[in-house]
């Protein structure tokens, strides 16, 4: 139906329209081939776009926000917000820990763990309830707001999976809309469309929206000290290693 992608970075500079289209595309076969789908919304700009896309096809839908506990306060104001304005079938979903008590029993992901697998906190804050959640309300089609820009190990998975294909993983099919799209055929697409947005983007200064006090990705020392130094210093204590300050 549609093929793994050969060479993805060829869609990087596509026309915006060929992108929608596909994306429209995707999302109404998608729908065919599913008994009870859901959308991943996790109050990101990404996620957002295909909320809203979606909607236009199955209003009913089921909607899962993951609340890790490591979440923006603006985040939790725009889940909240978002329910209520589009009238959304929401299900907000918590771990059975919070993310301190998995911060000491597991320990704090650096960058370089991707490569021993997925991160405890990914999956006893995010996958596991998740997963949990699917099953218990029979979820075989899951919607997310992947672009394979994002990251390298996402254009991978894109290039490796495609758009849409069954996930032994996470027991039920995954949808990627607009796993093509750039950073600016988002915010087109949610200009065009007048869609509220996060505060925490403008507040912030952030460029991606996810867990608060994530230490899995390079620089996050510089964006958690900027925007709570107090708590990166509790990180660093806790990581059992020096504040730059605290030498002084």
């Amino acid at each position: 139906m549609f093929p793994k992608l050969t060479d993805i970075e060829a869609w990087l500079f596509e026309d915006y329209n060929r992108k929608l289209k596909l994306a429209t595309n995707l999302i109404i076969e998608a729908l065919k081939m599913a008994k009870c789908p859901g959308v991943a919304f996790s109050g990101g700009k990404n996620s957002l776009v295909v909320l809203h896309l979606v909607l236009q096809y199955k209003p009913d839908i089921i909607v899962i926000f993951g609340d890790t506990t490591n979440e923006y306060a603006e985040t939790y104001r725009f889940i909240k917000k978002i329910k209520e304005e589009w009238g959304l079938n929401l299900y907000w979903i918590k771990p059975e820990m919070n993310f301190w008590l998995c911060m000491e029993k597991y320990g704090f992901p650096s960058p370089s763990r991707y490569r021993e697998g997925v991160p405890k906190c990914c999956y006893y804050l995010k996958e596991k309830p998740f997963k949990k959640w699917c099953k218990l309300l029979r979820i075989d089609l899951i919607f997310t707001g992947i672009s394979a820009f994002e990251s390298r190990s996402r254009k991978l998975a894109i290039h490796r999976h495609g758009l849409i294909f069954k996930s032994k993983r996470w027991g039920a099919m995954r949808c990627h809309p607009i796993a093509l799209w750039n950073e600016m055929d988002v915010w087109k697409y949610i200009e065009e469309n007048k869609l509220p947005v996060n505060q925490a983007y403008e507040k912030y200064g952030l460029e991606r929206i996810g867990c608060k006090f994530c230490t899995n990705y390079p620089g996050w020392e510089k964006v958690v000290s900027r925007i709570h130094p107090k708590t990166y210093r509790r990180i660093k204590r806790m990581m059992g290693e020096p504040v730059l300050d605290e030498f002084s």
